[in-house]
């Protein structure tokens, strides 16, 4: 029971400030923020110690394990038990109402929304390349950081890869491999931009993070893509407008 009271008494706080409370090194602290930003996209100082702890036991303790069929699988197997129970879901539907209103939200919910800021968006890149651009010992995710600490939270400053095919190769043809990659990009970075700028400045943007990932990690990648698209966030919100 003790045990109990002294995991819940952790999990509200932040991961940043109790790593603060026991650890002095700034570079360990870094690593830190580093680790919480891969799940949460701020730093440890905004990171729910829950969600923090989560991750690290995944990542350091306990392994990952991945569903059948992605994450896409979660959402339908989720939605395969709401409606065996019941519940009617209906897509490509506009919301006329919500159930809860911000006001009307318990206090403590009413704080945590205070305290955590809301995390940036992304601009996303999916490609298919040749399989061979890719060691035979590559991991299926990374996370690059070239400069410094400091660059972490800027937008672009730090590049998610997860390359699915190296767990799973039928998701792709023979000799070919998919690579999602993505960065942080703040919509303010998109809007008011005309149709032509907005496609050239993606397509700039898109094209400066493949080049970083072909310097950090696999030399002749620009070379070995046979498919490419880039999204951010405009393009996520006219799709879902469009929904």
């Amino acid at each position: 029971m003790l045990l109990v009271f002294s995991a819940a008494y952790y999990l509200p706080q932040n991961a940043g400030d109790i790593a603060r409370k026991f650890i002095k090194d700034p570079e360990l602290l870094s690593f830190i923020d580093a680790e919480c930003f891969i799940v949460s996209t701020v730093n440890a100082l905004q990171t729910p110690m829950i969600n923090a702890s989560m991750v690290l036991c995944d990542r350091h303790f306990g392994g990952i394990n991945y569903p059948v069929y992605g994450v896409g699988g979660i959402a339908k197997s989720l939605a395969k038990g709401l409606v065996e129970q019941g519940s009617e879901i209906l897509y490509k539907a506009n919301v006329t109402s919500k159930l809860l209103k911000r006001e009307d939200l318990p206090n403590g919910e009413q704080n945590f929304q205070k305290l955590y800021v809301k995390a940036p968006s992304f601009l996303s890149i999916h490609m298919g390349v040749k399989a061979e651009v890719l060691p035979p010992d590559t991991d299926c995710h990374h996370f690059v950081l070239e400069d410094d600490w400091t660059s972490l939270e800027k937008p672009y400053g730090s590049i998610f890869l997860s390359i699915p095919t190296i767990l799973d190769s039928s998701l792709a043809p023979e000799g070919r491999h998919i690579l999602h990659i993505f960065t942080t990009s703040s919509i303010e970075d998109w809007e008011g931009l005309s149709q032509g700028n907005y496609e050239a400045k993606k397509e700039l943007v898109a094209d400066k993070i493949i080049s970083r990932l072909e310097n950090k990690l696999f030399p002749g990648l620009k070379s070995s893509i046979v498919f490419k698209e880039q999204w951010s966030q405009i393009l996520l919100l006219d799709v879902a407008d469009m929904m």
